[in-house]
């Protein structure tokens, strides 16, 4: 009955003051199932902008969020997985913010760092600060002003990958702000670590480990999307570290890996669409060779890969002066022919 709104509208009066009675009581039984009464309390809170009132009103969001304050490391993890649950809501985000939840993250994050148990409570703040961050991108810059220490720390992890519980965080908050305006100013704003965390991805690309190479190339075509106009940040994060970060990628990409392969031939997709990232392509010994044989492709995603590379190529205003009119006219013949052609080799048999 809960589900939607339509739900909880045919809630009477009388249930809600029945429901609200009962809950002080069933909260003081223990804390597990203090929690699991503020789990309902978020789920319900969820289904609309007059169920969270209700809620609301119960005490139940207050509550929950005066549980940062306990000593307990566990209950402040609960916590915070539930306040993220009420973030996925635009009532559930506003009232966090209004609480300055993430002021008293940030303090814990600061007051934290020789705790004992800093290294169960840090990732989940950084978690909950991670997901808050990658839905309000366009905030980042004001968040870096007023949360520096948020930034850092993540900045940090992205050198660890042995902390898998936030690595992952920390290299996909990376992407994103990576990836937009609004994002690359609160990174601009942390230059130097930013920098050497860009210069670690690169690093990572090089590693025995393929989770850690996949995740990289992953996460360095999404930094490397970004508007047209920041260009020129771009190419300097490309030249971070390696000589000749392609042919490192094409390396990566002649593997017998698929996920590897496409992973690197994405990476290709998004500097395709940049004028030095095609330079970078003509300069690179044999590529633009291996992008026009059709061989080197046996499944499906490679083939589309590949020939959304060759379509970028084919409709950009900046190919033909980088690579030429001739293999300019090569790229339109490919995207023409499309994704999947064959070329059909005729062949006459002579009788003897």
């Amino acid at each position: 009955l809960m589900n939607n709104s339509s739900g909880f509208l045919l809630i009477s009066s009388n249930l809600r003051e029945g429901f609200s009675i009962d809950l002080e009581g069933v909260m003081g039984k223990s804390d597990t199932v203090r929690f699991r009464v503020y789990e309902l309390g978020v789920k319900i809170s969820s289904i609309s902008r007059e169920a969270f009132e209700f809620i609301n009103n119960l005490g139940l969001i207050t509550k929950l969020i005066g549980e940062l304050e306990s000593d307990d490391v566990l209950l402040k993890l609960n916590c915070m997985e539930l306040l993220q649950l009420l973030m996925e809501s635009p009532h559930g985000v506003d009232f966090v913010e209004s609480a300055d939840v993430l002021q008293k993250l940030h303090h814990s994050l600061i007051s934290t760092q020789d705790d004992p148990f800093a290294t169960v409570l840090i990732p989940g703040i950084l978690k909950f600060f991670g997901h808050y961050c990658l839905q309000h991108v366009s905030n980042a810059p004001c968040l870096c002003s007023q949360y520096p220490n948020f930034f850092k720390t993540i900045l940090s992890l992205v050198h660890m990958p042995e902390e898998d519980t936030v690595w992952g965080v920390a290299v996909d908050t990376l992407g994103i702000l990576g990836s937009t305006s609004d994002g690359r100013k609160a990174l601009m704003m942390l230059q130097g670590e930013t920098e050497l965390a860009i210069k670690k991805l690169w690093v990572f690309i090089n590693q025995s480990k393929s989770d850690l190479r996949l995740r990289a190339l992953l996460v360095l075509s999404t930094i490397f999307s970004c508007p047209n106009e920041e260009e020129s940040i771009s190419y300097e994060w490309y030249k971070l570290t390696l000589s000749n970060p392609l042919s490192t990628v094409m390396s990566i990409v002649k593997q017998p890996f698929f996920d590897l392969h496409c992973a690197g031939l994405r990476l290709i997709l998004t500097l395709s669409s940049r004028e030095w990232g095609q330079r970078e392509m003509q300069k690179c010994p044999g590529f633009v060779e291996y992008l026009l044989d059709r061989k080197t492709e046996t499944e499906k995603n490679g083939k589309e890969l590949k020939f959304d590379i060759i379509s970028n190529l084919a409709n950009s205003s900046s190919a033909e002066s980088v690579f030429g009119s001739l293999l300019f006219l090569k790229f339109k013949e490919y995207e023409r022919e499309g994704a999947f052609f064959v070329r059909v080799e005729t062949s006459v048999a002579l009788e003897d």
